[in-house]
């Protein structure tokens, strides 16, 4: 095939696939090839990437056929996604995702650099796995600028039996936070039961209460009322411990029992104490670039064996150098 970019005009309607197969100067190439392509995302329709085969065509299209990517010109994108890998088997990945890289682009036009496209870029055998290729294997997610452990599935059974693990709360999420603190002391431990509203970008924490981490009857109280009380919200449990204080900042380890969209930072934030450096959520701070933020470790079943495994990762530097008295 040739190494170059080539564009095509392409009229009418039907599967991308099977319109790719009736452009004459494609005519060597199969539909599975064809097919491997889109899935690589090496097909753009109308300058935006598709990974779909059976995406439609609609009218007039331009069709752009990108060359493959050279190994050269991406390897220190490839040196960045071996750096991050934790463990490795045949059907898990476990990376320790660094702060400011996206898990998968924020559009599909072009090339988002994410944990996504740097999969597709070296491990294009990942690509044809999954019913979804546009997320491969994520079972889970982490913002841009929080940092930590992330497992992947490498096909689609293992993704299926993960997805049903986190679903049913089976896995165990522990994250490090520091957080400005107040005169009015946090205890040193206790589980936060709140009603948490969906929004676009800022999610609203509109009330939570503080259980004692050792009754666990009063917590399951505490959901059940705000379930009833807050039926346009959804109900968080996050447990929290006060590892280390300083004059103007706690070190928080936390555990996550339900996982909604920025569940940590809001419902921090709603308590009085904001993670240091979250601009969205109340508290940047010149001493850090990004939210205060990473997740320790995931504990979990593996998809074939069935034997608990426990993956960790340190805190980074700029996190580390804020504990330091």
């Amino acid at each position: 095939m040739n190494s170059a970019q080539q564009i095509f005009k392409i009229t009418g309607f039907g599967r991308l696939d099977k319109r790719l197969t009736e452009i004459p100067e494609l005519a060597g190439l199969t539909r599975s090839f064809i097919q491997r392509l889109i899935r690589s995302n090496r097909i753009l329709v109308n300058d935006c990437m598709v990974s779909k085969c059976g995406h439609e065509l609609e009218g007039e299209s331009e069709i752009t056929i990108l060359p493959a990517p050279s190994r050269e010109k991406y390897q220190d994108r490839f040196q960045d996604l071996r750096s991050m890998i934790l463990f490795e088997d045949e059907v898990l990945m476990v990376v320790n995702k660094p702060a400011g890289l996206l898990v998968h682009g924020i559009t599909k036009c072009r090339d988002d650099l994410s944990l996504v496209s740097l999969l597709q870029h070296y491990l294009p055998e990942f690509t044809g796995e999954f019913s979804n290729p546009d997320r491969l294997g994520l079972v889970h997610r982490l913002d841009k600028d929080t940092s930590g452990v992330m497992v992947i599935a490498k096909n689609q059974k293992a993704l299926a039996n993960l997805s049903s693990q986190f679903m049913e709360r089976r896995v165990q999420k522990t994250y490090g936070a520091i957080v400005h603190t107040t005169p009015r002391r946090l205890f040193s431990s206790g589980i936060v039961v709140a009603a948490q509203r969906r929004a676009v970008i800022r999610q609203q924490v509109v009330n939570a209460a503080i259980v004692s981490s050792d009754n666990q009857t009063r917590a399951l109280q505490v959901q059940s009322q705000f379930a009833n009380e807050y039926s346009d919200c959804r109900v968080t449990v996050t447990g929290f411990e006060v590892v280390s204080s300083f004059a103007d900042r706690l070190y928080l380890e936390v555990r996550l029992f339900t996982g909604r969209n920025h569940q940590i930072r809001c419902t921090l934030s709603y308590l009085g104490y904001p993670i240091f450096g979250d601009s969205l959520y109340g508290y940047p701070s010149s001493l850090i670039s990004r939210q205060a933020l990473h997740a320790l470790s995931l504990t979990l079943k593996h998809p074939l064996s069935g034997d608990t495994l426990t993956f960790s990762a340190d805190l980074p530097n700029d996190m580390t150098q804020l504990l330091v008295p």
